[in-house]
């Protein structure tokens, strides 16, 4: 067998190396041919040390849109000011807010896929059942949130729901949040923003006992940063 030639060089770090010369000049009879044919140079000047590195990326954003959030929610994410928006100007993150006046957890059941393939994002931020809580439809409010969940992590998205805010205009709506806000924290495979105990008793949150101002919607998007 033919000896290879070696040498020894100094590395970036001050260390000896050493080199295998036959290959190097198998590589450079490579890339000169690789010049002739494209008359340019593919060598460096000098001969450096190779940065080889490595970056993974978590799971969820190897196949979804990383930096892309979707917001699902009612007239709490819908009117000014409103929390979905507060979340992107703080996390500097695109984020597609799909929350509208008087909206329940049904209304989005049938969307949801749809809404996910349309915007390819990372994270799903659900804040619904309000409007359930106030009709009285407990068992249906969790439910829907639980089938969203599923299709959520069905496409690789993180899915982040929020309890719900106190109801301070009906102490039998506000027991029925509490009793939906229990059941999002039995859901299996999601993020829960916190969102209830967060506000307390909601003191001074709202401006009309349902809708919350600006201080209590700062509450409410701080909830979900957490989780993001």
């Amino acid at each position: 067998m033919k000896n290879k030639k070696i040498d020894s060089i100094e590395n970036s770090e001050g260390k000896n190396c050493t080199i295998d010369l036959d290959r190097r000049k198998t590589i450079k009879k490579i890339a000169v041919g690789i010049g002739v044919l494209t008359g340019s140079s593919v060598l460096p000047e000098k001969w450096i040390k190779p940065f080889v590195g490595q970056t993974v990326l978590p799971a969820h954003a190897q196949t979804s849109g990383a930096g892309r959030i979707v917001a699902l929610g009612d007239s709490i994410g819908a009117r000014s000011p409103n929390w979905p928006g507060v979340v992107e100007s703080k996390s500097a993150l695109n984020v597609a807010n799909y929350s509208k006046d008087s909206l329940k957890t049904g209304d989005f059941v049938g969307r949801v896929a749809s809404i996910l393939d349309s915007n390819n994002p990372s994270h799903l931020m659900i804040l619904l059942g309000t409007n359930n809580a106030r009709s009285g439809s407990v068992s249906s409010a969790i439910s829907d949130l639980r089938t969203m969940a599923r299709i959520g992590n069905e496409n690789n998205v993180i899915v982040i729901i929020g309890t719900l805010p106190p109801i301070l205009t009906s102490s039998s709506a506000n027991a029925n949040a509490e009793k939906i806000s229990r059941g999002i924290s039995g859901i299996s495979n999601i993020r829960v923003a916190e969102v209830r105990s967060a506000m307390g008793s909601g003191s001074g949150l709202f401006n009309d006992g349902l809708h919350p101002n600006s201080k209590g919607t700062d509450i409410i998007a701080n909830a979900f940063l957490k989780q993001l």
